[in-house]
């Protein structure tokens, strides 16, 4: 009987169905052409981020007194065609960050310029440092005419200099002008222009700048005309001596304090002594004499004396302390902080803070300002003449101008950084350098690139910045009001920077679209 039950089950085993077979995993899509393409910008980004690093720690070698380095950092594969194709393609895509992608772009694009700039670039730089002009009864270098100008109290002899140095500038406006051209080939060989290499450069939209320049300059001529007329200038020869600080206020900057005031400006924010943040404030005599920051970030400075080398290093650790706190941070956050930072040197209280009389800095301040923001928005329209309210020889034109549009950067970061201060003085009082909450403000503003709410209308429109300059506030309307029949267009942070060369026909056209 045990027998035949066993057989009945093993009959009833073999009987079941078989089970379904488990089915087939589906066929995994073919890459497509932006997934092919991250891993090829990834690996550019990470060859772009070793080159910088050597790049500047040669530089920062160099900077404090070594040996300048000779050596090729660039490996092929970035200075090929390939590599520019692969990028563009991959903003076409929208395959990668659009930032990184411009940014490696800008970097890739602006060392195969360079390189088939150096000749011309060192034809140019032997012209500026050799170029010299007779005067009375010896010869002038054209490069001592600032210093010149500034220290020359006799207005007549002033303009006489400046006439006399005239044949040098043509002679630089020919070399220059060639450079242009040798640029503009260049350019064309990566497949791009001035205005679009430009726009890549400083990360804007040059029309919209322009028109923002065009307007800039039309609510600040009443007032810098009429600070024209209360120095008594007659034409561009006396601007660097009346806008040359006096000995008495150079005197209350001493050298030795330069740094000093400095290092106590980022303790009283909390901010010094911060790690991967290096401040070389020592006077080597082997050290380069010009400001530097670089990756690390490293910031060499060499104080020299007098309020303006005061706000130079304020600028500086500005710059250094965004980068501190965002590496990648856009060119116009970075200039940002080093208006903000270097707007302090004019500060009321900050000055009052200092124990320094305020009367001098408070007007010469926002007058060096005004002139170096109008000189930009000129240069963005290509009308310098306009801007200083100063005709002269159209050949003083390119050696003034700022190449590739770099003044769109100046004219914008000088917007926000008002804005900014306005809020910071609201949020922190007066003294804002001396609350560490200013200093997470300033983080926040760093890490993002995007003013706090409350000024981010004012800080795109220029309002906050008109009020700084004592010049007219283009939201008003009235029959004073040049830009009552033109009000400000507000443009969003990202959407700021691009220009024609000066002469360009577009840009007269912006000119004149609002002009009373």
């Amino acid at each position: 009987m045990r027998a035949a039950l066993c057989l009945v089950f093993v009959a009833c085993a073999t009987a079941a169905p078989k089970p379904e077979p488990a089915p087939a995993a589906p066929a995994k899509p073919p890459p497509t052409e932006a997934d092919l393409l991250r891993p090829k910008v990834a690996a550019l980004e990470q060859k772009a981020a070793a080159v910088e690093a050597i790049r500047d720690d040669a530089l920062w070698s160099f900077w404090l007194g070594g040996a300048p380095s000779t050596a090729d950092l660039w490996p092929p594969e970035l200075l090929d065609d390939a590599a520019l194709k692969d990028l563009r393609r991959a903003r076409e895509l929208k395959a990668y960050d659009p930032i990184t992608l411009d940014r490696l772009e800008a970097l890739i694009a602006g060392e195969r310029v360079g390189r088939a700039m150096r000749e011309t670039e060192a034809t140019i730089a032997n012209l500026e440092a050799s170029s010299r002009f007779p005067f009375e009864k010896g010869d002038v270098a054209l490069r001592d005419l600032g210093s010149l100008l500034a220290n020359e109290k006799n207005a007549a002899r002033r303009q006489a200099l400046w006439a006399a140095s005239l044949p040098a500038v043509k002679q630089l406006d020919a070399a220059l002008a060639k450079r242009d051209e040798a640029q503009r080939e260049a350019l064309a060989a990566v497949q791009l222009g001035p205005e679009s290499f430009a726009a890549l450069l400083r990360g804007a939209d040059l029309t919209a700048l322009a028109t923002f320049a065009d307007r800039f300059l039309l609510a600040t001529e009443e007032r810098w005309r009429a600070r024209l007329a209360a120095l008594k200038v007659q034409s561009r020869a006396d601007l660097p001596a009346v806008l040359k600080p006096s000995g008495t206020l150079d005197a209350a900057f001493p050298k030795a304090r330069i740094a000093e005031r400095g290092t106590a400006l980022l303790a009283s924010l909390g901010l010094y002594g911060l790690p991967q943040l290096t401040l070389d404030l020592t006077d080597s005599p082997r050290k380069q004499p010009l400001p530097l920051t670089v990756s690390g970030v490293r910031l060499s400075f060499k104080p020299r004396g007098g309020w303006k080398d005061q706000q130079s290093l304020f600028a500086e650790l500005g710059r250094a302390l965004t980068l501190r706190h965002a590496p990648h941070a856009r060119r116009r956050t970075v200039e940002t902080s080093a208006a903000l930072f270097g707007s302090l040197a004019w500060n009321r209280a900050w000055l009052e803070e200092q124990n320094i009389a305020a009367t001098e800095p408070l007007a010469l301040g926002p007058d060096i300002q005004l002139l170096a923001l109008r000189r930009a928005a000129g240069a963005l329209i290509a009308d310098l003449d306009r801007a200083y309210a100063l005709p002269d020889d159209p050949a003083r034109i390119r050696p003034d101008a700022e190449a590739l549009q770099a003044g769109a950067v100046t004219l914008r970061a000088a917007t926000s950084a008002f804005a900014l201060a306005r809020h910071l003085e609201t949020e922190c009082g007066p003294r804002w350098w001396s609350s560490l909450k200013a200093s997470e403000i300033l983080k926040a503003f760093w890490q993002t690139g995007e003013l706090p709410e409350p000024v981010r209308a004012p800080g795109e429109s220029g309002e906050a910045l008109l009020s700084a300059l004592g010049s007219q506030v283009w939201e008003k309307h009235n029959e004073r009001n040049p830009l009552a029949a033109c009000r400000i267009i507000v443009h969003h942070a990202t959407n700021c920077q691009t220009r024609r060369e000066p002469g360009a026909g577009t840009g007269r056209q912006v000119h004149h679209r609002c002009r009373r």
